[in-house]
């Protein structure tokens, strides 16, 4: 019905308009307004008393008097009403009233405007997200040997082998006996049945008893026990969709030893370096979704006290973007993993607050055989492989350490390729040790293998004459002025309760091992009349016996050709 009459109206104005200047246009205009005059004041006697309820108020017009017309018109939002332009009248008492209402559904349309944007918004974050992901998949799915040549790559999944974590500090009773029996296998194989301290990667940052979820865990192990290795597959994972889908929105992984080449540097600059098109307001907008894998501390070469303020947008010196970073003074929601050496776990621990502690432990029985069938393309060299491990015990115990698993095969591998038969004897283990030996110094050192062999030479064969496994820092002080430097790529550091207080020892990765480093120090800085008395002590003292068996594997030339600098072994010229 309203909208009947406001036609009428408009088709009234619209006469009024067509007439003028043929008729008096004020006349025609009320002579038309006429109709809907009459059937407004209908409308306006039922609604009388709402009328009168205005009058009262002081808001209602005169009632229309002989010869005045009311006519109203009504405009959609956004429209124009366009008045005619009357000359040579005069018209008395206008009033005009302008009523403007709020268009509510427009008005919800513009306030809902970043509700009907959010798709679009999610969808950006899901293509960005996904782009890194694919990113990070192709990185971290193929990785290089040590001595893999230029385009050499190998697929991570076809050699990736679970590696066994302990999820509390091993005791020093246990690392002990674990030493001196050199039953390492054994004793992994009594660590990977209990199933509530070893845990898997997906659940180094589950809740522990109490429900309470870390959010900085350290991951400890000597070098060459798998900390990169672990660090890359969890990188690998979260990007092939397979962990941490619901957890972390995005992980990034950086490398201490790498860190320390930058200069001044923002957090903002060192997350573009990884990938250039990630959105960065978006993502440190929800730091409680972001992992930072952060490897390989004890190559960390500032101290942590440099930690000044700034922000992840502060450009300012690596150490402190850094350190800021690992102390949680920004980001602070985030979650932190740690990657370290065990002689560099008390540095770290005085600074940054560890709230899990896990312990890589390397491979198990099945995990060495699982390794070996992987890394040989045919059934029959993985079984010559396998068969020459479980009949060599020495190198057998130290096949836990994935480096000498990889070496084992690796020498394996070339002997089958020149045809040569597989020496079941001592000197081929020496080979596989002093390889161990050398890649360590190459790959995860600073010093030179016989700046080692003079600084651990003496400790070894001191400790085994004395049959010492386990070493207080003091006496490594006595030899070496600074024992976590240099040499911490073939010492382990332990950890233990002492009384109401903590203690700690150092202790040679494996028996093997500081027999190995007590020959190379007898061969190159023993005189002949010690050389002599050593063989001789060698008759009644079993312990002396592989350091001998050593010595002579060491006589081997393929061996000394190994070892850098001619006149490291004169023993054996």
């Amino acid at each position: 019905m309203e909208d009947k009459e406001e036609n009428e109206d408009i088709n009234v104005a619209k006469d009024a308009f067509d007439g003028i200047g043929k008729k008096d246009a004020a006349e025609r205009l009320l002579e038309k307004a006429e109709p809907a005059r009459d059937k407004r004041k209908k409308s306006d006697h039922d609604d009388e008393p709402a009328r009168n309820k205005r009058k009262k108020s002081g808001h209602e017009d005169e009632p229309d008097s002989p010869g005045q017309s009311s006519i109203s018109y009504s405009a959609e939002n956004r429209s124009i009403i366009v008045a005619p332009h009357l000359q040579g009248h005069s018209i008395d008492n206008v009033l005009i009233n302008v009523n403007v209402e709020r268009d509510e559904r427009k008005k919800s349309d513009h306030d809902n405007k970043p509700a009907l944007e959010e798709p679009d918004s999610n969808k950006r974050k899901i293509i960005c997200q996904q782009n890194y992901k694919k990113e990070v998949e192709k990185k971290y799915g193929k990785m290089k040997d040590y001595n893999s040549l230029t385009g050499e790559w190998v697929d991570f999944n076809k050699r990736y082998t679970k590696l066994l974590i302990l999820r509390r500090h091993p005791k020093l009773k246990e690392r002990e006996d674990e030493l001196k029996s050199r039953g390492h296998l054994e004793w992994r194989k009594k660590y990977k049945s209990d199933e509530a301290m070893c845990i898997q990667v997906k659940d180094v940052f589950a809740p522990d008893e109490n429900g309470e979820i870390p959010t900085t865990v350290v991951l400890q192990g000597p070098a060459g026990i798998g900390k990169t290795f672990t660090v890359n597959k969890i990188m690998f994972d979260w990007a092939s969709k397979n962990i941490f889908q619901d957890t972390f929105d995005y992980v990034f992984h950086f490398d201490f030893r790498k860190l320390n080449t930058k200069g001044d540097v923002s957090l903002i600059e060192l997350l573009s370096d990884q990938y250039s098109d990630l959105n960065l307001k978006e993502i440190l907008a929800c730091p409680e979704k972001l992992l930072f894998l952060m490897d390989g501390f004890d190559e960390w070469k500032f101290p942590l006290d440099q930690d000044e303020g700034g922000d992840e947008r502060t450009k300012q010196p690596v150490a402190i973007t850094v350190n800021r970073l690992l102390k949680r003074k920004i980001l602070s929601k985030s979650t932190l993993l740690i990657t370290t050496r065990p002689s560099s776990l008390e540095t770290l621990e005085t600074s940054v607050t560890l709230q899990r502690f896990a312990d890589l432990l390397g491979f198990s029985e099945h995990e060495i055989q699982e390794y070996v069938s992987k890394y040989f393309q045919t059934k029959e060299q993985a079984e010559q492989a396998l068969n020459y491990i479980k009949e060599n015990e020495s190198v057998s115990t130290l096949c836990f350490v994935p480096v000498v698993c990889w070496i084992v095969c690796e020498v394996i591998k070339q002997s089958i390729a020149c045809g040569e038969e597989l020496n079941r004897n001592l000197k081929t283990a020496t080979q596989v040790f002093v390889h161990f030996v050398i890649t360590l110094c190459r790959h995860h050192g600073n010093n030179s293998p016989s700046d080692i062999i003079h600084k651990l030479g003496p400790l070894a064969l001191g400790g085994v004459r004395k049959q010492q496994f386990l070493f207080q820092k003091e006496e490594l002080e006595k030899l070496i002025s600074s024992p976590v430097q240099g040499v911490s790529a073939f010492l382990s550091k332990i950890q233990f309760k002492q009384g109401l207080s903590c203690g700690s020892a150092y202790h040679f990765l494996h028996l093997s091992i500081q027999e190995l480093f007590a020959a190379m120090f007898c061969v190159s800085g023993m005189s002949d009349e010690e050389i002599n008395t050593l063989l001789n002590d060698s008759l009644h003292n079993r312990c002396l016996l592989n350091v001998v068996q050593f010595m002579f594997g060491l006589a081997n030339k393929n061996i000394q050709a190994l070892i850098p600098g001619s006149n490291l072994l004169p023993f054996c010229t």
